[in-house]
C-alpha cells in the first residue's frame, strides 16, 4: 500500500552547516511542545526569559537542531538548543578557537541575570536563556538527555565560566533554589553539579582529568584528536550525552526551569542541547537485561522493575491473575512445569499509596521443554553379594538416553555437588570419563551407600539437566507386623507401638478410616481413634531391583470403655421358687460376687432360692479388654406358703353375685395367674358382662405369698337385641309381607313387656292408615334377651297437587319452571305412564302452540294421582315499518311515526319502558340519535325497529388569519380561508355572497373588514371576519456603539425602537427578534444591524459597532511553601496593575499583595490578575503550601511485659522516626530501643516523626514491667440441679481468663456459664492477669441428675366409694393440683368420690435437693363396666419401637397387674429391651363404675444376630460386578449402617468410581430384623497412562531425521503394552512393553498399563505422532517500497510450527514483522527439524537535503534504486511544474532550475521503478529543500 501525505513546511529561517541543522522558525512554546517533550509529559504555563509572551515569539536563544541522521560527534540527533548567544552560531565545523563571542548576542531581548544561575555559579549572570514550564507527574521518574557545550572549554577550566542548570521544584523536593528547587544537571552517580570546572580534561586539555569520561574535546580542526570530519558543533568542548533525572510523585504538579547564562561577560558563548524530556515508562527486564527471555526448563529468572519501592503499591500478575504475596520491586519466577511449555505473561502495575497508577509493563517468559532423557531415579540393588559394590554408569547413561541422538547430549558424572559442581559444570569432582571407559564401572565402598550426580547438556539449546542418583545396595525386604496387645481401650492416650521386624522405609496405613496411626512408625494412639476393628498394612515400594514388599496385615481393635449397667435391684424371690439368671442391659457383661477384686464371669448368676436370705451380686460391662465400673444387684429370698383352697362358680349375666371365698390366711385376690397387685378384699364377680373370668387367690404366710390358685367364674351373656329394620312403612292398601328379625330363638310380641312370645313373625294389616308396634327378642344359652321394637307405619294416599292452568307465554319469551302446590312433586309428560322427575320442567317458547304437563305429590312415601297443567305459547308479531330522518341543527322537528299496531316507543334497543306517544326529535345538538318502536299483537310485543334521526351540525366559522397587516403600497394577495363551499361577503349579515375571495387594496392606510362562511351538508354556517390593516413604514431605531473586555460577560445589544429585528448584514439576511449577545472571545470590532417594526412594518436597519479589547496575559508567579507558623512575606507576581484574590473567580481584588498565614497547615491558593487598557486579565494561581507540624506518631502505650520477658524492639507508625529517652531535649536516634524487662517498674520512651523537614511533637510510650500474680481465689465445688438455670462462674482476681483444661488452650475473658443439661461433674479453670497470667485455679461444677417421675398409678373409684389418700413412689414427695405452678403440699390429697368424673393430681419427688418433674395421677370416679375388647397377644421384636397398647372401651385405665394397683389413663408402651412375655391389664369405666381388667400379653421376640458376610470384596474400576451375598434368613440390603429402607434384592456394587464403599445387610427371624453386617467393596483404580502427542521430523526425501519418545507417564509397579491404533483396531507392537516407546513414524499409538499390585488394567490411551515436514516452499513478502508501514511477511509450505527471526533479533511465532526500518535483512525460519534463511530488502527515500556546497546532502536522489537502470525520477515544485528528471544511478538533483538556486520549500517527486517482484510501479511523495 502506498500512502501519500502532503506536508507544507514553512521555515522562517534554517541554518545548515555540514551535518548539523539549526532551525529558529519555532517559538519556545512550539519547541517545548513539538521538539523537547517526550512521552508522559504535558507542559503548561510555558515561559521564556520570564514571560509567556516571550515564549510565544521566536527567540534566537531557543532553536531546533537536527543532524538529519548524518554522523556527528554530538551524540544527539535532534532536539532543542538553549544558548547564551544566537543558536545558529553553534553550527560547526569548529574552525577556530573561541569563534563565538562579542557580536553574537541574541537579536531579540536576551534575559538578564537569573537568581538561580547566580546562586549556582556565585557570579554575575548575563544573556541568560531561561525556558520553564509546569507539568503533572504521570509516573515515578523524569529524565531527559542533554549535552553541554561551551567556547570557554578548555581555556577557562578552573576559572570563572558560563553556568547552566535544570531547576526542578514541586512535591517532595527540597533544594536551595527558587521555590525550593534542586538542580538535576549532575555528574552521573554523584551530587556534583555540572560545569566546565566539574567535567574537563584539565586546562587547555592538558592537565588533571576531572570526570573526563564525560568530556569531548572539540577543539578547532587539526586540534581534535578525534575525527575532525564530524566536528559539527562550534563549541570547543562539550560533554558526552548525559541524562538528567529525578524521582516524582504521581499526580503532583512540578515546575522545571532550564537555564543557561554567561558569567561576568558576554565574550564567549555556551549552549545546552536537550532531547526527549519525558517521564519514562517502566520497563520490566531480567537480571540478564532480557525483555522477552527464553529459558531452559526448570530455570528461575528474576524480573526487575528497576523502580524504588517507597510507599508505592506493586501489583504483579501472572497471565492476568494477581500473584499472592508478590508486592516488591521484583519477582523471581520459575518454570511452571507444564507440558508442552507455554509462554507466561508477567505484568506489573505500580500504584501510589493513594491509588494513582504510575506505571505498567508486561513481559513474556518462555521455557524450553525439559531435556527428554529419562530420570534414572535412585539405584537400589538387592543383592546377596558382599561389599564392595560396583555400578556401570556408562550403561546408565545409555538407558537414560534411550533413542535420543547421543551426538546432541553430553553426559558428565560427579561424585559431589555440595558446591554446585554438577549444576555449573565445574571440573571439580568430575568422574573422569577415561576411568569410566577403562573400568566400565563405578565402585562404592563397604557401606553399601553412595551417591553420584549426572549432568546432561543439550548442545543445541545449551540447556542442562542434573539428576541426583542415590546408590544403595541392600538385602531383599522382609519381616512381619502385629499388635499382640489388641484390643486397646479408647482411653489409652499414649502411642502404642507396633511389633515389627520389617525392612524400614515403608508406609503404614489402616482401613477403614478412623485409626490414628503414624505412617512412618506404625504406632497408634487409641484415644485419638474411633472405636472399631482395623486392618493395618505395611507397604514398602519397589526400589531398583528390590521388589515391593507387604507383610501379612495386622489387625487391631479399639474399644470404647462402657459405662456401668443400669440394673433393677433388689430382686426378690420366695424360697424354692425357680430363679432366673440375673440380667442387666449391655453387652459383654461380667458378673462378680464382690464389689472389687475377683474374676468376672460372662455367665449371669442364677440366684439360689433354696435358702431364704439376701445375696448381693455385682455386674460390669466390658468391650474387649475394657471393663466398666461394677453395679450391685441385691437378691432377697423369702419362704413360700402353700396355695389356698377354692371352688369354681357360675352366673348368668346380671345375676346377683356374692363375694368369692377361699380357705387360707391373709388371702390376696388377683385377676391374673401371675403379676398384678393382690387385694385383701374378696372380689364380687361382675355379672353385668358375659364371659369367663379367672380369679386367683393366694395366701401370705410370714410375709411370703403362696402360689395363686385359679377360681373360675362363668357369666353367660344376656343376648343382644335382634337386628331389625324399623320403622317398616307401607302405603294404605299395599300388599304387606311378614316382619323379619335376625337372631337366635326369635320370639315376637305385641307389647314391650309381658305377654307370650311367638316364634311366628306377624304380617301387618294395611287396610287402615296408621302405626302399629311389634316387639322381638332372641334367646341364647337359655336366656332371653331384651325386646326390640319394630314399628309398622301405614301411610294414606295423598290428593293430587294444586296447579294453575293454563300458563301462557309469548313466543321466545323467557319461561319459568312450572310450579304446583304439593310435597315431593314428580313431573311427567304423560297422564299415566313414564317416570316422574323431581325437577320441574321449564316450558320451551321457541314455537307457538299448546303443551300438556302432569305433576304428582308424594306424602310419607305415597304418590298422589297426576294433575294436568296446560302451557300456551302465542306467536311474536313483526317489527313496525320505519324510515330514517335528517335535520339541520336547530331546525324545527315533527313527531316520529311508524307503521304498526299498538306502537310503543323506546330510547334504547333493549330494556326500558315503552311509550305509546311518538317522540319529537331534538335538533339543538348535532349527531345521530336512534329511536326504537315495537308493535303489540294479541298481548305479545314484537321486536323493536330502529329509527335513526341525524342532526347535521351548523358548520363552524371558516378558519381565517386575522388581522392581516400590510404596509402601505405593499403587494397584497387574495384573501383565503379554510372551509367547505366558501361564500365571501362585505357585511356580517345580509348582502350578496361570492364564491371568489377578494384581494385587499394597500393604496391607503386604514382598516377594512371582509366576511366568509362555509356550507356543509347543505347548511351554511356563520360568517368569519377578516380584518385587513394597512400600516405606514416606521423610521430606523436609535442605536449607540458598545465596548467590552475580551471574555467579559456581554449583555444582549439594545436599541430604541419597537419590535426590533437584529441582523448581521446591513441589507440581506433574516432578522431575529432576539437581540444578539456579542461574543467577547476574540478581540476586535464587530458590526451589528437592527430595525424596528411598527404595526407590522419594518424600518430601515441601524448600525451598532461592538469593540472587544484583548484580555491581558496571566501574571507570572512561582509557587511558595512554608512550614507551619514560619514567618511569611507578602506575595509577588510580575504584571501590570495587579489585583489579588482569594478565589479563582468572584470576590473583590486588592492591589495590596497578601501575606500568607502559616498558623494552619495546608495548601492555600491565592489568585492574581493584571489589568491593561481597563481590562482585567485572568487570574493565575499562586499556591502557598504550609506543611503541617507532623502529628504524634501512632504508638501503642502503655506496653506491659512480664519480668524477664524477651521484649521486642519498640515500634511506631510515622515517617522519619526519632527515638528519645526524655520528653524534651536530647538527641533523637533513628533506631528504636528495645525495653529491658530485668527489673519491675515503669519506663517512658519518646518518639517523634519528621515530615517535609519538620519534626513533630514526641509521643510517649510507657513500658510497664510487672510480676506474675497468684492464682485467683475460687469457691469449689459448685452444685446445680440438672437443667436448672446456672450463673456465670466467678473468681476473685483481675483480668480473669477462663479455661476448660488444666493446661493448654486459649483463655476467654468471658466467664463460662456451666451447662446443666447433663448430670455429672465438669472442672473449669481460671487465671488472673495483670498483664502476666497466673497459675490456674480449678472449679468443679457438679450437676445433680433430675429425679425421675415418682411412681404413680391412676386411681379409680366408683361414685361415693370410700377413698384413701393418694400415694406415689418416690422421695420427699410434693403434691400439686396442676402440672405447673401452684403451691406444693407434703400431704397426699384424698379424692372426693361424691361426684363422678376425673380429677388430676400431680406429684414430684425431690432427691439431693433437686425436685423432679410432676407425675400425673388421675382419680376417676366411674361405674363398673364390662371387659374392654383387646387384642392379645401383641408381638414385638427386641428393641423395636413399641406403640402404646390399645383397647376398645370407655374411660380406659391401664394396670400392670390383674387386681389392685392404681390405674393410669395413659396407655402403657411396652418395653422391648429384653425378650420375654409381659402381661398388661386394662379396664373401662361405664356408668360411673370401673369394670374388670382384660389381660394383654406382650411377647418380645429376641433380635437375631447379624448375617454372615465375606468382606472385603475387591473389583477393578468399571469391572462387571455381581450381587453381594450373605448367609442369613429374609435378608434386607442397605446403603448405610443405619436408617434407610432395606431391599430384599442384593446390592450390585458400582465400579464406576475407584474407592471403598460399605454395603450393609440384615436378616429377619420371627419378624425381627438383626443388626446390619457391612461388606466393604473396594474398587481399585485402573491405571491412567498420559502419553503426549508429538512429532517426528522428515527431510525433503521423506527420511526420518528425528524420532519421538512416547511416555506412558506413570510411576510405580506397572506392566505396559504398546499398540498402533487404527479406529477401533489395536495392533500390538512386538517387544514394546516398557513405560516408553520410541516412535519413528507418524501414526496413532496406544498404550495399556496393568497395575501389578491390583491387577487392574487401563483402557488403551492414544497419542498422535505427526510429521514435522521439510519446508517445500518459503515465500518472504515485504511491503511495497516507500510505504510508511514497512513490514515483512513469511509464508511457509507445508504449514507447521515455525519460529521467525530477523537477523539476530528475537524469535517470534508470528510470521509478520511490522515497523521494519529500511535495509537488507536475513530472515530465519526455524522449525523442529531445521533452520532456513532468506534475504529481503526494504527501500525508502530521503526526506530533505541541503544543497549548500559543503559536501553533505548537496544532492537529492533515491540511491537505493541505483541498481534499476530503467528507474526514472521526476521532480516538481508545489505548483506541479517539472523541475528535473534524474536517474537513481546518477548524482541526483542539486536544487537548481535553469541554473538558478531554488528556495527552501517542499518539492514533489514521481518515481517509476520495479518493486521486489519486478512489477513496474509509480510512487509519489515530497521532500524538503533546506538552505
Amino acid at each position: 500500500m502506498t500512502k501519500t501525505t502532503l506536508i507544507l513546511l514553512l521555515f522562517l529561517s534554517s541554518f545548515v552547516r555540514a551535518q548539523l541543522i539549526v532551525d529558529n522558525s519555532q517559538t519556545p512554546i512550539q519547541l517545548v511542545e513539538d521538539v523537547l517533550i517526550g512521552e508522559g509529559v504535558t507542559p503548561i504555563n510555558i515561559k521564556f526569559n520570564g514571560s509567556a509572551a516571550n515564549a510565544a515569539m521566536i527567540r534566537d536563544q531557543a532553536t531546533h537542531f537536527t543532524t538529519n541522521f548524518n554522523p556527528t560527534n554530538l551524540g544527539i540527533s535532534e532536539g532543542l538548543l538553549l544558548s547564551t548567544g544566537k543558536g545558529f552560531y553553534a553550527l560547526g565545523p569548529n574552525t577556530s578557537h573561541n569563534n563565538l563571542g562579542t557580536g553574537q548576542n541574541p537579536s531579540g531581548t536576551p534575559g538578564g541575570s537569573d537568581p538561580d544561575l547566580a546562586l549556582l555559579s556565585g557570579n554575575t549572570i548575563s544573556s541568560s536563556a531561561v525556558l520553564e514550564f509546569d507539568f503533572v507527574a504521570t509516573g515515578l521518574e523524569l529524565n531527559f538527555d542533554f549535552v553541554f557545550g561551551s567556547e570557554e572549554y578548555a581555556g577557562y577550566v578552573n576559572s570563572i565560566n558560563d553556568s547552566f542548570g535544570f531547576f526542578l521544584s514541586g512535591y517532595g523536593i527540597t533544594g536551595p533554589y527558587s521555590n525550593n528547587a534542586k538542580n538535576i544537571a549532575l555528574v552521573p552517580s554523584t551530587n556534583t553539579q555540572i560545569s566546565i570546572n566539574t567535567i574537563n580534561n584539565g586546562p587547555n586539555n592538558n592537565g588533571t582529568c576531572t570526570n573526563c569520561a564525560y568530556y569531548i574535546n572539540n577543539g578547532p580542526t587539526g586540534l581534535n584528536p578525534a575525527n575532525p570530519a564530524v566536528e559539527t558543533v562550534e563549541y570547543d568542548g562539550f560533554t558526552t550525552v548525559l541524562r538528567a533525572s529525578s524521582v516524582l510523585r504521581c499526580g503532583e504538579m512540578y515546575h522545571i526551569k532550564l537555564a543557561i547564562g554567561n558569567v561576568s561577560d558576554n565574550l564567549l558563548d555556551s549552549g545546552v542541547f536537550l532531547k526527549n524530556f519525558r517521564i519514562k515508562p517502566m520497563e520490566l527486564i531480567t537480571a540478564e537485561l532480557q525483555t522477552s527471555p527464553t529459558l531452559c526448563a526448570g530455570q528461575t529468572v528474576l524480573i526487575n522493575s528497576g523502580l524504588v519501592q517507597g510507599t508505592n503499591v506493586f501489583v504483579w500478575r501472572e497471565n492476568g491473575v494477581i500473584m499472592s504475596g508478590e508486592t516488591g520491586t521484583y519477582i523471581t519466577v520459575t518454570d511452571p512445569g507444564v507440558a508442552p511449555p507455554l509462554p507466561v505473561t508477567y505484568s506489573l502495575t505500580v500504584l501510589t499509596d493513594y491509588g494513582c497508577q504510575i506505571a505498567y509493563d508486561e513481559m513474556i517468559v518462555s521455557w524450553l521443554p525439559k531435556i527428554p532423557v529419562a530420570d534414572p531415579g535412585p539405584i537400589v540393588e538387592c543383592t546377596p553379594l558382599p561389599a564392595p559394590y560396583s555400578v556401570n554408569l556408562n550403561n546408565l547413561a545409555s538407558n537414560m538416553l534411550g533413542a535420543l541422538d547421543p551426538v546432541q547430549y553430553v553426559f558428565s558424572f560427579y561424585d559431589a555437588n555440595d558446591l554446585g559442581q554438577a549444576d555449573y559444570g565445574s571440573p571439580s569432582n568430575l568422574i573422569p570419563k577415561n576411568v569410566l571407559d577403562t573400568w566400565d564401572q563405578y565402585t562404592i565402598d563397604n557401606s553399601g551407600t553412595d551417591e553420584v550426580w549426572v549432568r546432561i547438556e543439550d548442545l543445541f539449546t545449551t540447556c542442562s539437566l542434573v539428576y541426583h542418583i542415590p546408590i544403595t545396595f541392600t538385602d531383599e525386604p522382609s519381616g512381619n507386623i502385629s499388635f499382640p496387645n489388641s484390643p486397646y481401650c479408647d482411653q489409652v492416650n499414649t502411642p502404642q507401638a507396633i511389633t515389627q521386624n520389617v525392612t524400614p522405609g515403608g508406609i503404614y496405613s489402616a482401613t477403614p478410616a478412623g485409626l490414628n496411626i503414624d505412617p512412618t512408625t506404625g504406632a497408634i494412639n487409641p484415644s485419638l481413634s474411633t472405636p472399631g476393628n482395623y486392618t493395618v498394612n505395611y507397604n514398602l515400594a519397589a526400589v531398583g531391583s528390590c521388589p515391593a514388599f507387604s507383610p501379612t496385615p495386622a489387625t487391631v481393635s479399639i474399644v470404647a470403655v462402657p459405662t456401668a449397667p443400669i440394673v433393677t435391684t433388689p430382686v426378690t424371690y420366695c424360697q424354692n421358687d425357680p430363679a432366673v439368671a440375673l440380667t442387666a442391659p449391655g453387652s459383654n457383661l461380667l458378673w462378680y460376687i464382690s464389689a472389687t477384686g475377683g474374676t468376672g464371669s460372662t455367665t449371669a448368676p442364677t440366684p439360689n432360692t433354696a435358702t431364704a436370705g439376701t445375696t448381693i451380686y455385682y455386674v460390669s460391662e466390658s468391650a474387649g479388654s475394657c471393663e466398666g465400673p461394677r453395679v450391685a444387684v441385691v437378691v432377697d429370698v423369702n419362704p413360700t406358703p402353700a396355695a389356698p383352697t377354692v371352688t369354681a362358680l357360675t352366673y348368668c349375666q346380671n345375676d346377683t353375685a356374692t363375694a368369692l371365698t377361699a380357705t387360707g390366711t391373709n388371702l390376696l385376690w388377683y385377676t391374673s395367674a401371675t403379676g398384678g397387685t393382690g387385694s385383701t378384699t374378696a372380689p364380687i364377680p361382675n355379672t353385668t358382662t358375659s364371659g369367663v373370668t379367672n380369679y386367683y387367690v393366694s395366701q401370705t404366710v410370714t410375709g411370703c405369698e403362696s402360689a395363686r390358685i385359679n377360681l373360675v367364674v362363668t357369666v353367660y351373656a344376656t343376648p343382644a337385641l335382634p337386628t331389625v329394620t324399623s320403622p317398616v312403612t307401607f302405603c294404605q292398601n299395599e300388599t304387606p309381607t311378614a316382619l323379619t328379625a335376625t337372631g337366635t330363638g326369635i320370639l315376637w310380641y305385641t307389647s314391650p313387656t309381658g305377654g307370650l312370645g311367638s316364634a311366628v313373625a306377624p304380617t301387618p294389616n294395611t287396610a287402615t292408615a296408621g302405626s302399629v308396634t311389634y316387639y322381638v327378642s332372641q334367646t341364647i344359652n337359655g336366656c332371653e334377651g331384651p325386646r326390640v321394637a319394630v314399628v309398622v307405619d301405614v301411610n294414606p294416599t295423598p290428593t293430587a297437587p294444586v296447579v294453575s292452568s293454563p300458563v301462557t307465554y309469548c313466543q321466545n319469551a323467557t319461561a319459568l319452571a312450572l310450579t304446583a302446590v304439593g310435597s315431593n312433586l314428580l313431573w311427567y309428560n304423560d297422564p299415566v305412564t313414564g317416570i316422574g322427575s323431581a325437577l320441574a320442567p321449564t316450558p320451551v317458547t321457541l314455537a307457538s302452540g299448546v303443551t300438556n304437563y302432569y305433576v304428582t305429590q308424594t306424602v310419607s312415601g305415597c304418590e298422589s294421582p297426576r294433575a294436568l297443567l296446560v302451557v300456551d305459547v302465542t306467536a311474536t308479531p313483526a317489527a313496525p315499518t320505519v324510515s330514517a330522518l335528517t335535520y339541520c341543527q336547530n331546525e324545527t322537528p315533527v313527531a316520529l311515526s311508524a307503521v304498526g299496531s299498538s306502537l310503543l316507543w323506546y330510547a334504547a334497543a333493549t330494556g326500558g319502558t315503552g311509550s305509546a306517544t311518538a317522540p319529537t326529535p331534538a335538533t339543538g345538538t348535532a349527531g345521530t340519535t336512534s329511536y326504537y318502536v315495537s308493535q303489540t299483537v294479541s298481548g305479545c310485543e314484537g321486536p323493536r325497529a330502529a329509527l335513526d334521526v341525524t342532526v347535521y351540525a351548523t358548520p363552524a366559522l371558516p378558519v381565517v388569519n386575522t388581522p392581516i397587516v400590510y404596509c402601505q403600497n405593499a403587494a397584497a394577495v387574495q384573501l383565503s380561508a379554510t372551509g367547505t363551499s366558501l361564500q365571501w361577503y362585505n357585511s356580517l349579515t345580509g348582502g350578496s355572497a361570492s364564491a371568489t375571495a377578494p384581494t385587499p387594496s394597500t393604496l391607503a392606510t386604514g382598516t377594512t373588514t371582509h366576511y366568509v362562511s362555509q356550507t356543509i351538508n347543505g347548511c351554511e354556517g356563520p360568517r368569519a371576519a377578516i380584518v385587513v390593516n394597512v400600516n405606514p413604514t416606521p423610521s430606523a431605531p436609535i442605536t449607540s456603539s458598545v465596548t467590552y473586555c475580551q471574555n467579559a460577560t456581554a449583555s444582549a445589544l439594545t436599541a430604541v425602537g419597537s419590535n426590533l429585528l437584529w441582523y448581521n448584514n446591513p441589507l440581506s439576511g433574516t432578522g431575529t427578534a432576539i437581540a444578539p449577545t456579542p461574543s467577547t472571545a476574540t478581540a476586535g470590532i464587530t458590526s451589528y444591524y437592527v430595525s424596528q417594526t411598527v404595526s407590522g412594518c419594518e424600518s430601515p436597519r441601524a448600525l451598532i459597532t461592538v469593540e472587544i479589547f484583548a484580555t491581558p496575559n496571566l501574571p507570572s508567579v512561582s509557587p511558595i511553601s512554608y512550614c507551619q507558623n514560619a514567618a511569611a512575606v507578602a506575595l509577588t507576581a510580575t504584571g501590570t496593575n495587579l489585583l489579588w484574590y482569594t478565589s479563582p473567580t468572584g470576590g473583590s481584588g486588592s492591589s495590596i499583595a497578601p501575606v500568607p498565614t502559616t498558623t494552619s497547615s495546608g495548601t492555600t491558593n491565592y489568585y492574581v490578575s493584571q489589568t491593561i487598557n481597563g481590562c482585567e486579565g485572568p487570574r493565575t494561581v499562586l499556591t502557598v503550601t504550609v506543611y503541617p507540624t507532623p502529628a504524634l506518631p501512632t504508638v501503642t502505650s502503655p506496653i506491659t511485659y512480664c519480668q524477664n520477658y524477651a521484649a521486642p524492639q519498640l515500634s511506631a507508625t510515622g515517617s522519619n522516626l526519632l527515638w528519645y529517652t526524655t520528653a524534651t531535649l536530647g538527641t533523637g536516634s533513628p533506631t528504636a530501643p528495645t525495653p529491658s524487662t530485668l527489673a519491675f517498674g515503669t519506663t517512658s520512651y519518646y518518639v517523634s516523626q519528621t515530615i517535609d523537614g519538620c519534626e513533630g511533637p514526641r509521643a510517649e510510650i510507657i513500658v510497664n514491667i510487672t510480676g506474675t500474680p497468684t492464682a485467683p481465689t475460687v469457691v469449689t465445688p459448685i452444685t446445680y440441679c440438672q437443667n436448672s438455670a446456672a450463673t456465670a462462674l466467678t473468681a476473685t482476681g483481675s483480668n480473669l481468663l477462663w479455661y476448660t483444661n488444666a493446661v493448654g488452650g486459649t483463655g476467654s475473658a468471658v466467664a463460662p456459664t456451666p451447662s446443666t443439661g447433663i448430670a455429672g461433674s465438669t472442672t473449669y479453670y481460671v487465671t488472673q492477669s495483670n498483664g502476666c497470667e497466673s497459675a490456674r485455679s480449678a472449679i468443679v461444677v457438679t450437676t445433680l441428675p433430675t429425679p425421675a417421675l415418682p411412681g404413680v398409678t391412676p386411681v379409680i373409684y366408683c361414685q361415693n366409694a370410700s377413698a384413701l389418700p393418694l400415694t406415689a413412689t418416690g422421695s420427699n414427695l410434693l403434691w400439686y393440683s396442676s402440672p405447673t405452678g401452684g403451691t406444693a403440699s407434703t400431704t397426699a390429697p384424698t379424692p372426693n368420690t361424691t361426684v363422678a368424673g376425673v380429677t388430676n393430681n400431680y406429684v414430684s419427688q425431690t432427691v439431693n435437693g433437686c425436685e423432679g418433674p410432676r407425675a400425673l395421677l388421675s382419680v376417676t370416679v366411674y361405674a363398673t363396666p364390662a371387659l374392654p375388647v383387646v387384642t392379645s397377644p401383641v408381638t414385638y421384636c427386641q428393641n423395636e419401637l413399641a406403640a402404646a397398647l390399645s383397647a376398645t372401651g370407655s374411660g380406659l385405665l391401664w394396670y400392670t397387674s390383674a387386681t389392685s394397683g392404681t390405674g393410669n389413663a395413659s396407655s402403657p408402651i411396652p418395653s422391648t429391651a429384653s425378650p420375654g412375655t409381659t402381661s398388661y391389664y386394662v379396664s373401662q369405666t361405664i356408668n360411673g363404675c370401673e369394670g374388670p381388667r382384660a389381660a394383654i400379653v406382650v411377647v418380645v421376640n429376641p433380635t437375631p444376630v447379624a448375617p454372615i458376610v465375606t468382606t472385603p470384596v475387591n473389583y477393578c474400576q468399571n469391572d462387571a460386578a455381581t450381587p453381594l451375598a450373605a448367609t442369613g434368613a429374609n435378608l434386607l440390603w442397605y446403603a448405610a449402617a443405619t436408617g434407610g429402607l432395606g431391599t430384599a434384592t442384593a446390592s450390585v456394587p458400582s465400579t464406576a468410581t475407584a474407592g471403598t464403599t460399605n454395603y450393609y445387610v440384615s436378616q429377619t427371624v420371627n419378624g425381627c430384623e438383626s443388626a446390619r453386617a457391612f461388606i466393604a467393596v473396594t474398587v481399585n483404580p485402573n491405571p491412567l497412562p498420559t502419553p503426549q502427542d508429538g512429532t517426528v521430523c522428515i527431510d525433503q526425501n521423506s527420511t526420518v531425521t528425528n524420532t519421538y519418545t512416547l511416555d506412558a507417564g506413570l510411576t510405580g509397579n506397572y506392566s505396559y503394552e504398546w499398540f498402533t491404533v487404527n479406529g477401533t483396531s489395536n495392533t500390538p507392537i512386538a517387544g514394546a512393553n516398557q513405560s516408553t516407546y520410541v516412535a519413528s513414524a507418524a501414526d496413532v499409538y496406544g498404550v495399556r498399563a496393568t497395575d501389578l499390585v491390583t491387577g487392574c488394567q487401563s483402557a488403551v490411551v492414544t497419542a498422535t505422532v505427526g510429521l514435522a515436514p521439510f519446508p517445500t516452499a518459503i515465500s518472504v513478502v515485504s511491503s511495497d517500497y516507500f510505504e510508511d508501514d514497512q513490514r515483512i511477511t513469511i509464508e511457509v509450505a507445508p504449514a507447521g510450527n515455525y519460529l521467525y527471526q530477523l537477523d539476530d533479533g528475537a524469535l517470534q511465532s508470528q510470521n509478520v514483522f511490522i515497523d521494519v526500518a529500511p535495509g537488507t535483512y536475513t530472515v530465519h525460519i526455524k522449525s523442529e527439524c531445521g533452520d532456513y534463511t532468506r534475504e529481503v530488502t526494504l527501500l525508502d527515500f530521503p526526506r530533505f537535503f541541503t544543497p549548500n556546497g559543503d559536501g553533505y546532502n548537496d544532492h537529492w536522489n533515491i540511491f537505493s534504486l541505483n541498481g534499476q537502470a530503467k528507474a526514472k525520477i521526476y521532480i516538481f515544485d508545489r505548483l506541479g511544474k517539472l523541475l528535473k528528471e534524474i536517474s537513481p544511478s546518477g548524482l541526483g538533483w542539486d536544487g537548481t532550475f535553469n541554473q538558478q538556486a531554488m528556495p527552501s520549500s517542499d518539492y514533489w517527486f514521481i518515481v517509476h521503478y520495479e518493486d521486489q517482484y519486478n512489477v513496474s510501479k509509480i510512487f509519489k511523495s515530497h521532500f524538503a529543500l533546506k538552505r
